[in-house]
């Protein structure tokens, strides 16, 4: 099994006058990660958001390939994801390595990039990996919108034990509901919804009670356990 220990940054992203670069700092772990533009950056959260992802690491490697006219050249993809794969019901992820750009600039310079993505993906096929181009169209969704709503919940500083535990075991007994009609149920203080209202986002934020994200969240969003 592929270890993502053997892979770290191989390329140092610098600043850029025309694209934002920049860090951002992990949600789950002590790590920065570089990015070099607001794309990448996006993408970066929506990746270390979700639950299924173990590490990742940006600029991970340099592949070297021949192009059509026989010289020499290298190419160094921008994320390389290793997936958790702890359940043995669902079907098993493969690594993935990822280019995210612009659908435009991918349109703009195809003949660039399409011996760098064959390779690529040569590569890919005989370390039974997987190789992908993701855009704006993959990334800037409701998705999105939810990961940045949500990480103002991870933290759990403000969250008591008891609160998580009210929640539970009043949603085990609706099955399925919303947001708006599990406080509305549970609670009659204004001030004490406030303060449920936070421990469940956060349980939300870290998939203890589940919700379809890639659905715009709200009051009126399906919540179960």
């Amino acid at each position: 099994m592929e270890n993502f220990e053997n892979y770290s940054p191989v390329r140092k992203i610098g600043k850029n006058h025309t694209s934002l670069t920049g860090r951002i700092s992990s949600q789950n772990s002590d790590r920065l990660y570089s990015f070099e533009s607001s794309l990448e950056r996006d993408f970066i959260q929506i990746t270390d958001f979700n639950p299924y992802v173990y590490r990742f690491i940006e600029q991970p490697l340099t592949i070297s390939y021949i192009d059509e006219i026989g010289a020499g050249r290298t190419y160094t993809p921008d994320f390389l994801i290793f997936y958790k794969n702890d359940n043995p019901r669902h079907e098993r992820l493969k690594p993935l390595l990822v280019e995210v750009k612009y659908r435009d600039e991918l349109k703009k310079n195809w003949n660039k990039y399409k011996p760098k993505f064959k390779a690529a993906s040569e590569f890919c096929q005989e370390k039974d990996w997987n190789f992908k181009f993701i855009t704006e169209r993959e990334i800037r969704g409701d998705y999105l919108f939810n990961v940045k709503f949500l990480n103002n919940y991870k933290n759990s500083e403000d969250v008591r034990i008891e609160d998580v535990s009210f929640l539970l075991d009043n949603l085990e007994l609706m099955k399925e509901t919303t947001p708006k009609d599990l406080l509305n149920a549970t609670c009659s203080s204004e001030k004490r919804r406030g303060f449920l209202l936070f421990t469940l986002w956060h349980m939300v934020s870290i998939d203890m009670i589940k919700m379809d994200l890639s659905l715009r969240v709200s009051m009126n969003s399906l919540i179960w356990i």
